[in-house]
């Protein structure tokens, strides 16, 4: 890379960027090499048992929850592209077809004895049993190589993060500087230091709340239910524990486990809310029926029934008895908070029965065929052929199910990213996705308690405009514009046309907030409205994510306080219930 660009010299953005475009497919290649010697379950299964932090042997002060978050995505989007489907001979062996001396290449054997467990001794055999009693897939062969390998690729995907960010402040305007040994500089003015680190802190979270179509659904439409299979539409989802929080029993017994139980588990429960979710997407079922061959209601409420497998697995159903149920749910839950997918060993036509005789169970009523279930779940797994179709950079496709000589592994972690990504290239009317955010947006704001203005609002001269909402709080009427863009793919990596482009759209809505703020200044009154009362008229821009504002002018940031003046409906809610405390 440093031999294609001048060391020691600013380097203008159209030079840059292309050059450390090719410097992300370098580092894949690299990746790609080692993860190539063994099957994706065998990747998979030492990845996630990993703990959730990343080399103090990086850099200072980047071992935050989002950088976390987003290295060990691209570890394991690496580990589904580049591992091998087919099963490595022994590379994973069923615990009860393997003796001790197969786990683990013998490293189980040795850290039984490090225990003081010592080979002969009945606690050695009994543990040995135990594994044989209770079937489950586990490492053969392995070497400490394999171990080290895999912080190998961790550690080049932390550089492919390094690689990416710094795309994608290049895409943003800056410049670099190129040191002899292939390190970089950015030279940031203090204006984009400004604005780089807003929205770093703005993006810290990573909430999933939208999906890159340019579609909001309000994560807090509808509260967990209780735990447990009911008669709801919600799902735990396993999410990564990037704060290494640690939980006790009162967290654990709000989903269903009563024991006393203190953990630090590689993940944390998640809901997912199907409705919620459909309901935000409606406009798209006739597109996404005409391109698939199914709905979209039939291919979430599969996705619904799948989950509920995971959650909730045959033993849930051994009893009738409440009590019992929880134990083999909670049971399953901790375990299932350890690694985020589950082995599934039984037949296709087995998994079909499951997901029909869960279907009824969920509030969406949509009658789904067994053939239609196939389609679904077929669409839903990795093949080889998708493998290629994976890229590193922009988060997917990501699939539930990954096939394996041993049965299928059910990897509900990816779910999030999977509906995120979902609609790309999808045929559809974008004119009937802008009144689709709007809705939810508004509808969000009144269930929050929040009175919403909202229409065509009209004058006495008969001149009009319209309000997508609007909301007052004492003697101060925020206005919010909606606009509805996806978001492009290659936004991920700060492709400069793209950046360009978006912040070209998002010029017009902020001069249409700006106006209709003026709109309501010279006209406090009309034949539909009365805002006499108000003092401040308060114009925003409402996106389904959080945007990238490319100037601190006060154009683009609102003064009092001090905050952007596009902001993601999350962070207009949340600016709004501020006010009010």
């Amino acid at each position: 890379m440093a031999g294609r660009l001048p060391i020691g010299q600013r380097i203008p953005v159209e030079r840059a960027w292309p050059v450390f475009r090719e410097y992300l497919d370098a580092l894949e290649g690299e990746i790609a090499s080692t993860l190539r010697r063994h099957s994706v379950f065998f990747w998979l299964h030492l990845y996630r048992r990993t703990g959730i932090a990343l080399s103090p042997g990086h850099e200072v002060g980047v071992d935050d929850e989002r950088t976390i978050a987003l290295v060990r995505r691209t570890v394991e989007l690496a580990i589904f592209k580049h591992g091998s489907l087919s099963r490595t001979p022994n590379d994973v062996v069923r615990s009860d077809q393997a003796s001790a001396d197969q786990i683990l290449g013998g490293w189980m054997n040795r850290g039984l004895i490090d225990a003081g467990l010592p080979k002969r001794s009945a606690e050695f055999r009994e543990f040995v049993s135990a594994l044989a009693r209770s079937p489950q897939l586990v490492i053969g062969e392995f070497s400490a190589d394999d171990f080290i390998d895999l912080h190998l690729v961790e550690g080049l995907a932390y550089q492919y993060w390094r690689a990416c960010a710094l795309l994608r402040s290049i895409g943003k305007g800056c410049e670099i500087v190129v040191s002899d040994d292939g390190s970089w500089e950015e030279q940031d003015t203090l204006e984009q230091k400004f604005l780089i680190a807003s929205i770093d802190s703005r993006t810290a979270e990573m909430a999933w709340a939208s999906s890159t179509l340019g579609v909001w659904f309000d994560p807090q439409a509808a509260p967990a239910s209780r735990p447990g299979l009911s008669t709801i539409d919600e799902v735990i989802v396993p999410v990564y524990n990037t704060s290494r929080r640690e939980t006790g029993p009162d967290f654990w017994r709000g989903f269903g486990v009563d024991e006393p139980i203190r953990a630090r588990t590689n993940y944390l429960p998640g809901i997912f809310n199907v409705r919620q979710f459909l309901d935000s997407h409606t406009f798209l079922d006739a597109a996404f029926e005409a391109q698939y061959g199914y709905s979209l209601s039939q291919y979430i409420c599969v996705i619904w029934a799948v989950a509920n497998i995971f959650n909730a697995p045959a033993p849930f159903f051994a009893s009738t008895r409440e009590e019992d149920m929880m134990r083999a749910f909670g049971s399953n839950l901790l375990n299932s908070m350890m690694r985020g997918y589950r082995h599934l060993e039984f037949s296709s036509d087995r998994l079909y029965q499951e997901i029909e005789r869960r279907l009824p169970l969920l509030s969406v009523k949509v009658a789904v065929p067994r053939d239609v279930a196939a389609t679904i779940v077929s669409a839903l797994t990795l093949t080889i052929e998708r493998q290629a179709a994976i890229s590193l950079w922009s988060g997917g496709p990501r699939y539930l199910f990954i096939p394996f000589g041993l049965g299928d592994v059910l990897d509900l972690h990816a779910l999030p990213a999977l509906l995120t990504n979902l609609f790309v290239g999808l045929a559809y009317d974008p004119q009937s996705r802008g009144p689709a955010f709007e809705e939810v947006f508004r509808s969000a704001l009144t269930s929050r308690g929040f009175n919403v203005e909202a229409g065509i609002k009209k004058t006495p001269e008969g001149e009009t405009r319209e309000l997508d909402a609007g909301v007052i709080i004492g003697d101060e009427l925020f206005l919010f514009e909606c606009v509805s863009i996806g978001r492009p793919l290659d936004y991920e990596i700060g492709r400069p046309a793209t950046i360009s482009e978006r912040n070209r759209r998002l010029e017009k809505k902020i001069s249409q907030a700006l106006s209709l703020a003026e709109f309501f200044r010279d006209n406090s009154t009309g034949s539909n409205f009365d805002f006499r009362q108000i003092r401040r008229f308060v114009p925003f821009v409402v996106s389904p994510f959080e945007e990238w504002i490319w100037d601190c002018s006060e154009r683009l940031w609102e003064q009092d306080p001090r905050q952007p003046r596009i902001l993601s409906a999350s962070e207009a809610i949340k600016m709004l219930e501020s006010r009010l405390s």
